[in-house]
């Protein structure tokens, strides 16, 4: 975190002589501490890098930091805060002879004058050297600044980071690369002793804090002294825009009590960073414990997981500092006659051969049948109602929605408009002059605005799930032409009564007409299978067969099936279709259908309520 002109201000201060005792705290400047100093309002010690809560200044301390201070008789000890160690007072020492000090490395030489030189690391700190004995002029040390923004220390010349104004275009920078799901995770080598560890993180602009207030949120111990955080980057959001600290929380272990700002510019690999305990990011936990522990080891390469390709191979490419490099590099491989490389994806040079025509709500087009890629010389916009290329029709005619079908040269009721639907609905027997023979699937699922429907005899098949869940369905007339009534068509269409199947039907799907309100139904000559459940609902009284025998229930497909079912008492049927009727739940009001209930085996009545019945 740049300190500014207060930090610019401190370090020249310090260059002066020693003798001026520069006091930057104030007040208490004896013992071991001194109290905290927050000039820039940034709520961070400038002295220590403490957090500082604001308010509370003069009241929290930090610890000393001394280096020598000397002239040309005498050394002794001096934090940055200006504060003196008491009994430090030294005359210099040279029992070796070499004319420097034995204890601060004073040049002590009659007549020598030091020649200093501004030296800097790479990170944010300056200082001066003499060329002729490399002594370090120690108040000389102090963090960069870079006031008038032109790229360089103010105080050494030090390369320094411009930081965006806004107005102009965003330096290249190597941007963040967040994990797949958008998140990075930080981990921190902590040598301090920390007994726990807290991370607080922010924009460049001091704007967005990603961990919340400081001192942030708790770390992860991951053991061995490693700890980890992991947290959402925003979209866009560049390494160079992200900083982060490291602090005890206020858990004591160790002197120290929060890292310095650190920066993750370009440090960022795969989503991950790693942080020795000289606070400087790494793309590996290796690369961190070497640098640690001084060991010039091989750099680790970092790789991409996804593939890039040419027309020969395949390879992962390396995403480190070190661009260019390939790993697991193969050729492709093309199994079993295929265009497509099972690996990598890639697809190589053949001649397509079109499929079938493939559309949309706005165009068609062909897919190649060898690698399935979408042929673009093919795509184009429907032409007509329906379309007179690949047949695809989906029309809005006043309230109902319409879709073409091919194979039968019919139109299908598909939906409907919510605003243009009224209570009653009809089903036309005929749109764009040809025949209306379907209601698909779950065309009026849920509909609580229709209360009856008009089916004409052109359409064959309500599909399943039709109707299902329209609650104010009072009343359904089915055209003569309905053939079959799918699965749950009109399930829990608890306001629906009454139903006069045509002659025509001869299917029910299971739960067609689940908790519906129907009291009696007949099941015509032509009707063959009525699915499990078709009439499961607690109303039902009579189910009258107009063909009485060969009757059996079965289990699907038919591996089970029982003896011939005498249907010919209508109060029987409509028990034996809803056993469960009779629970607790649903008491019986028929006396017929009790005592005829009590006279016969539970278990079979139950396997017959749900079971599918057929006949033939």
């Amino acid at each position: 975190m740049k300190l500014g002109k207060f930090a610019c201000a401190i370090a020249a201060a310090l260059v002066m002589s020693a003798s001026f005792g520069l006091a930057a705290c104030g007040g208490n400047n004896s013992g071991d501490t001194c109290n905290h100093v927050d000039q820039n309002g940034d709520n961070i010690c400038d002295l220590c890098g403490d957090p500082f809560t604001p308010g509370e200044q003069g009241g929290e301390e930090h610890v000393h930091s001394y280096s020598y201070r000397y002239d040309d008789k005498e050394h002794w000890q001096k934090c940055l805060c200006g504060d003196e160690k008491a009994g430090s007072r030294e005359a210099h020492v040279d029992e070796n002879g070499n004319k420097m000090c034995d204890v601060c490395g004073y040049y002590m030489e009659e007549g020598h004058i030091h020649e200093w030189e501004w030296k800097y690391d790479e990170g944010d700190y300056h200082w001066q050297e003499c060329v002729k004995d490399q002594v370090v002029n120690q108040d000389s040390r102090g963090l960069h600044c870079d006031d008038d923004k032109n790229g360089k220390c103010d105080v050494c010349g030090a390369p320094v980071a411009v930081e965006d104004q806004g107005g102009g275009d965003e330096e290249d920078d190597p941007p963040a690369t967040p994990g797949d799901n958008g998140t990075i995770t930080v981990h921190y080598h902590n040598m301090n002793g920390w007994t726990s560890v807290n991370a607080y993180s922010w924009d460049k602009a001091k704007v967005t804090k990603y961990l919340g207030e400081w001192s942030g949120k708790p770390a992860t111990n991951d053991g061995a002294n490693w700890w980890s955080i992991t947290y959402q980057v925003p979209a866009g959001q560049s390494a160079k825009d992200l900083w982060i600290i490291f602090n005890n929380a206020g858990a004591g272990g160790g002197s120290k009590t929060q890292t310095g700002d650190i920066n993750l510019t370009g440090k960022v690999y795969g989503g991950q960073s790693w942080i020795s305990k000289d606070e400087q990011p790494y793309p590996t936990q290796k690369a961190a414990l070497e640098a640690e522990n001084g060991v010039s080891g091989p750099h680790e390469h970092s790789y991409s997981t996804a593939w890039e390709s040419d027309q020969n191979t395949h390879w992962h490419p390396s995403i480190c500092e070190h661009t260019g490099l390939k790993k697991e590099e193969a050729e492709h491989s093309f199994e079993n006659g295929s265009y497509v490389c099972s690996v990598c994806g890639y697809i190589k040079g053949h001649p397509h051969v079109a499929g079938e025509w493939v559309n949309n709500a706005s165009s068609h087009w062909k897919n190649c049948t060898l690698c399935g890629q979408k042929l673009p010389e093919t795509e184009a916009a429907h032409s007509g109602v329906p379309c007179d290329i690949c047949g695809y029709d989906v029309a809005v005619s006043g309230a109902l929605k319409y879709q073409y079908d091919k194979a039968t040269d019919s139109y299908f009721v598909i939906g409907y408009d919510n605003d243009e639907i009224t209570s009653e609905v009809r089903i036309p027997a005929e749109y764009n002059h040809k025949s209306v023979t379907k209601i698909t699937n779950k065309a009026f699922m849920g509909c609580e605005k229709i209360h009856s429907v008009i089916i004409p005899d052109s359409v064959t098949c309500i599909d399943i799930y039709s109707f299902c869940g329209c609650a104010y369905l009072t009343g359904v007339s089915l055209g003569g032409g309905v053939q079959e009534i799918g699965m749950a068509a009109f399930e829990n269409c608890s306001a629906l009564a009454e139903i006069v199947f045509p002659a025509s039907l001869t299917k029910l799907g299971v739960s067609a007409f689940e908790n519906t309100s129907i009291t009696a139904f007949t099941v015509g000559k032509n009707l063959v299978e009525i699915g499990a459940f078709a009439f499961r609902t607690k109303k039902l009284d009579k189910v009258t067969f107009e063909v009485t025998s060969g009757w059996k229930v079965c289990n699907r497909p038919f591996s089970e099936e029982s003896e011939d079912v005498d249907v010919s008492n209508t109060e029987k049927n409509a028990l034996m279709f809803f056993y469960a009727k009779f629970q607790e739940d649903y008491p019986p009001t028929n006396a017929i259908i009790v005592k005829w209930a009590e006279d016969h085996d539970s278990d079979f009545l139950k396997f017959l309520a749900n079971y599918t019945w057929i006949r033939g």
